[in-house]
């Protein structure tokens, strides 16, 4: 059941036996399967076939809905959403995120929702891309700060919020966070700022992320079997 105030994040573990990455991949489409087989490694091949098809068993249970029978439309930046003729009021709204072995799903209802999940590296593994893609206040922020994920903290909230709103990643330098006391509060788009919930949240074995949403809710984290 969801209500119309929450957010559900189902964690997702990718790191599953070969019988089980065999059985999930019945689940897909001949789209999906043929989309993994573009993966160069089977390591990525085996996350995106564990993370694509716990997407499917995770709408269907709002849906009453085999996993198979689930419908996905795209924009043009390859954002998925339900086909209509299962999404007829447009109110369900979904986002998924992997990185390494871990997958999140937020799922709920009339309202936007965008969550980007991230593992933790050295912040030098980021080489400029703070000046390139940030707001000078973002990037004074990063040069000057002792946290060594502040980085990735604002990385996934400005990803999670183009996620929601499906605009993709080359909008990027159009949004900036808003900070007060040292944490971030709030999202500008072209300086104009926003109304919009962030949650920021860090996952056991080193994962950073941050969750967005048009309209204020409740949250709660799920776990899949």
């Amino acid at each position: 059941m969801l209500n119309l105030d929450q957010i559900i994040i189902w964690s997702i573990s990718l790191n599953v036996s070969s019988s089980e990455i065999r059985s999930l991949e019945l689940l897909l489409t001949q789209d999906e399967k043929a989309r993994a087989d573009r993966y160069r490694f089977d390591i990525h091949r085996h996350r995106f076939i564990v993370a694509r098809a716990n997407l499917r068993i995770i709408l269907g249970k709002y849906l009453n809905l085999a996993p198979e029978e689930i419908k996905f439309i795209y924009n043009a930046k390859g954002k998925p959403t339900l086909a209509l003729d299962q999404n007829l009021d447009r109110n369900f709204q979904f986002n998924l995120s992997h990185s390494e072995d871990m997958a999140v799903c937020a799922v709920t209802l009339n309202s936007l929702v965008g969550i980007d999940l991230e593992f933790q590296k050295p912040r030098d593994a980021f080489p400029n891309l703070a000046n390139r893609f940030f707001s000078k206040e973002e990037a004074q922020i990063i040069s000057t700060s002792t946290d060594p994920n502040i980085f990735l903290k604002v990385w996934t909230v400005k990803e999670a919020y183009l996620k929601a709103t499906g605009e993709g990643l080359d909008k990027l330098s159009q949004v900036s966070t808003i900070w007060k006391e040292g944490e971030i509060i709030g999202l500008k788009v072209n300086q104009i700022p926003l109304n919009w919930m962030i949650y920021q949240f860090s996952y056991p074995q080193g994962y950073i992320g941050a969750l967005v949403s048009s309209i204020p809710k409740s949250m709660q984290w799920q776990k899949t079997l």
